[in-house]
């Protein structure tokens, strides 16, 4: 990939463990830096390609996008965060910009796993592992991924008070694994995934070791 001198981060976890809301509270910290956030596909709004192919996804009336076709809908996931990358992470990154991405390539990797292996639980490691690799030879990965982490049942309520809604037990058991494989994955990836328990900091504090890891990693660009 193209060397550049931004940096590229990005904030993971499951539904409810709070990630939009502290990226909120890095934008309000940011406003005068040179920051360029990418927002979830849940909650953009555009008329280019990426819309489109959230449209598609979202004929599958499921809040996971399962349409009777995983590799097909591994494969939109993906082509949407390439499209994040050509139409705007390269441009802020060959600037010099910080880039932080509402979810990246390691949720795709995640979740996808899951939805590709239901019934065989000890391939999804593996199978998150393929597609990040598979990603990453399309467009820039992270340098930083936060994976942001919270009691199950609390991340869970947020969740579904957002949604207006309770999930139904086959919903609950997706994002049981995902918290599974999110864990087992940071662990194996230690290197590049730094991860925050919000049952051991505040929002605060998530918020300044965000900043501060970030800016560390520009200086030493």
């Amino acid at each position: 990939m193209k060397n550049h001198g931004g940096i590229l981060a990005s904030l993971e976890g499951i539904s409810g463990c709070g990630k939009t809301y502290l990226i909120s509270k890095l934008q309000d910290e940011w406003r005068d830096t040179n920051a360029t956030f990418i927002v979830e596909l849940s909650d953009r709004k555009s008329e280019r390609l990426d819309q489109k192919i959230i449209e598609a996804l979202y004929q599958t009336n499921d809040r996971f996008f399962r349409g009777g076709s995983p590799r097909t809908e591994t494969f939109l996931l993906l082509a949407l965060k390439v499209f994040d990358y050509e139409t705007t992470i390269i441009e802020a990154l060959n600037k010099g910009e910080i880039v932080i991405e509402d979810r990246s390539i390691d949720t795709i990797a995640v979740y996808q796993s899951i939805m590709l292996c239901l019934g065989q639980p000890e391939r999804m490691l593996d199978t998150a592992n393929e597609i990040y690799a598979l990603a990453a030879k399309w467009r820039y990965p992270p340098d930083i991924t936060f994976l942001i982490e919270d009691e199950f049942d609390i991340a869970v309520d947020r969740a579904q008070t957002k949604v207006g809604r309770i999930f139904t037990d086959d919903e609950l058991d997706i994002l049981h694994n995902a918290a599974h494989v999110y864990s087992e994955y940071a662990s194996q990836h230690a290197d590049r995934i730094v991860r925050l328990d919000r049952r051991k900091m505040d929002k605060h504090q998530i918020v300044e070791k965000i900043k501060l890891d970030i800016m560390a990693m520009t200086q030493g660009k």
